[in-house]
């Protein structure tokens, strides 16, 4: 007796939980396709990427802006400093500014801030993310750096596409002597 009754209890629980229980759990495709939508774009570039003596990192800013910092060395005892933001658009993979703020430091012999300067305020242009797995772009800095009142255009890499670059070149010493046709100039 006590037999059947557990079995038309398990029995009734199971059909009385089975269209409650799928209720539950589905969800409408708006919404899903909402939530999957609401990822930062950027997020698909987040990371350091470098250039030279140049370090550029990139981080997730609101629901679709971008956060940049890039810091360069020009001697043991001085850098500049980037930092701006803005909005990022994933059809041309661009992240534009107009809010750059440009800061040259100097140390002295104990590594300590010696003087900090604010270069400019305000500057504008755009980081354009050359494949879609984040592993290059290129920075275009409209401020003028130098007399001839040109403005940057640099190429960074992320890790990731510096080892593609390296797995591209010879080997040894010996691959280039014996051939070389084998270093691309």
């Amino acid at each position: 007796m006590k037999k059947k009754i557990a079995v038309c209890l398990a029995l009734s629980a199971a059909l009385f939980c089975t269209p409650v229980f799928a209720e539950s759990v589905s969800v409408p495709e708006e919404t899903a396709a909402y939530e999957e939508d609401t990822q930062n774009p950027v997020m698909n570039y987040v990371g350091e990427y470098v250039a030279g003596r140049g370090i550029m990192k990139i981080e997730c800013e609101g629901d679709s802006e971008g956060k940049v910092f890039v810091s360069w060395g020009s001697s043991a005892w001085e850098h500049s400093e980037w930092e701006m933001s803005g909005p990022f658009d994933s059809e041309s993979k661009t992240l534009t500014y107009e809010n750059c703020v440009k800061r040259d430091i100097a140390f002295n012999d104990d590594g300590e801030t010696e003087t900090e300067t604010v270069a400019y305020e305000n500057g504008t242009g755009r980081i354009t993310f050359t494949d879609a797995d984040g592993v290059g772009l290129i920075w275009y800095d409209d401020q003028t750096e130098a007399e001839s009142k040109e403005g940057i255009e640099m190429e960074f890499l992320s890790p990731s596409g510096i080892m593609a670059v390296q797995e591209d070149l010879p080997e040894s010493l010996a691959e280039v002597l014996d051939d070389p046709s084998a270093v691309a100039i």
